[in-house]
């Protein structure tokens, strides 16, 4: 479904440690992001109330060590030239865009997997998981968008250029596929539902 870009931090010669602590704790942001969600719509007991604490407490916390990293990184990008800049740049674009490439693809894989058949509250459960997805596939077609933007601004040298040109051409290419997974992603949603009312003299998703 999706052909691959890669790029490898070598060719850009630049410390860049810093620059990948802060992806990796926007990557975490979005898995703490995503079990919330999904804890909304599990059956709460005492200890889903527990484990929802656990978890907002850490999205808290990180969101603070985020935001001290990211001033750090305006700090030192203060003291860098503009083609060093630029260069810190566009390796965040790349990892941010293998990262969409990741999760497109692992969405697809389970939004494209048989229904399995169950009760009507195992489907209801579905419906809910494809609902969290489909609030995340949202979000992941903003950051998309933000990232096409910032390769389209991209300057430096030709080499550098030359990336940015790949980047963005590939990007245009992930937001077809993450059309592709929205039209499925409602498709299943349909057949969910229509599955419950089978069941049900009142359906809850007539409305939907």
């Amino acid at each position: 479904m999706l052909r691959s870009v890669s790029y490898k931090k070598s060719e850009f010669n630049f410390p860049v440690s810093l620059q990948t602590l802060i992806i990796e704790m926007k990557r975490l942001g979005d898995e703490l992001h995503y079990l919330e969600e999904k804890g909304k719509v599990l059956e709460q007991d005492s200890e889903m109330t527990g484990l929802q604490a656990t978890v907002s407490g850490l999205s808290t916390r990180l969101k603070t060590v985020l935001a001290q990293a990211q001033a750090k990184r305006i700090e030192v990008e203060g003291r860098q030239s503009a083609p060093e800049q630029q260069k810190l740049h566009l390796i965040e674009y790349q990892q941010l865009l293998q990262d969409l490439e990741c999760w497109v693809t692992e969405t697809y894989t389970q939004i494209t997997a048989d229904i399995s058949v169950g009760s009507s509250d195992q489907i209801r459960e579905q419906i809910a998981n494809n609902q969290t997805l489909q609030r995340d596939l949202c979000r992941r077609e903003q950051q998309l968008r933000e990232l096409q933007e910032k390769c389209g601004r991209v300057e430096g040298d030709s080499h550098i250029i030359s990336l940015a040109k790949e980047m963005t051409d590939h990007l245009a290419f992930l937001s077809q596929t993450i059309g592709d997974t929205r039209f499925v992603l409602q498709n299943r949603l349909h057949q969910l539902k229509v599955r419950v009312c089978k069941h049900r003299p009142t359906c809850p998703y007539v409305s939907s």
